[in-house]
């Protein structure tokens, strides 16, 4: 009886061990392409001299592949999904340069937002506390997987980015 128990505790450490696993594989999954889309974004769209909404529409179409295209409600600035990342909502923005952010739609990366400036090439990753969401959702362990997996180099905190960036 005793080895029964044993053996069941030990299969549920070994579980619980490759669903930690499983999580990190799918945020590192997760971090690889939210950056190489970041990056790929960057480089078709930072130095676009015709930002005519019409213009702009067909062109993330064409380079992001993708036909779901639709405008901010409140800037009119472009948001879309990618087919590879649909869990996020990506925004473009020329109103004060070239910009562009991306942030969890409520699924798996509920919580994540990350922003880039261009004028400084920094992006400014935030996570979501739990009592910040307004309908009383979670941020998901994916998305701060995600967050953390993102940090460093030109990826930085948002707490980081005030402190360095915005006028006090």
């Amino acid at each position: 009886m005793v080895c029964s128990n044993m053996f069941k505790s030990l299969s549920k450490l070994i579980g619980g061990k490759k669903e930690v696993k499983k999580s990190s594989l799918e945020a590192e999954k997760y971090s690889k392409l939210i950056f190489k889309k970041n990056n790929l974004i960057i480089k078709k769209f930072a130095n676009l001299k015709n930002t005519n909404k019409e213009v702009l529409k067909s062109l993330i179409a064409k380079e992001l592949k993708t036909n779901s295209i639709f405008p901010n409600v409140f800037t009119g600035d472009l948001c879309f999904v990618l087919s590879d990342l649909q869990d996020l909502n990506y925004e473009i923005s020329y109103t004060n340069g070239f910009n562009f952010g991306c942030s969890g739609g409520g699924n798996e990366l509920n919580g994540f937002s990350c922003e880039y400036f261009h004028k400084i090439k920094i992006f400014s990753l935030y996570i979501k506390k739990d009592a910040e969401h307004l309908k009383g959702e979670k941020t998901t362990d994916l998305a701060k997987e995600v967050y953390n997996s993102l940090l460093g180099d030109n990826y930085i905190p948002r707490s980081e980015f005030e402190n360095k960036y915005l006028e006090k």
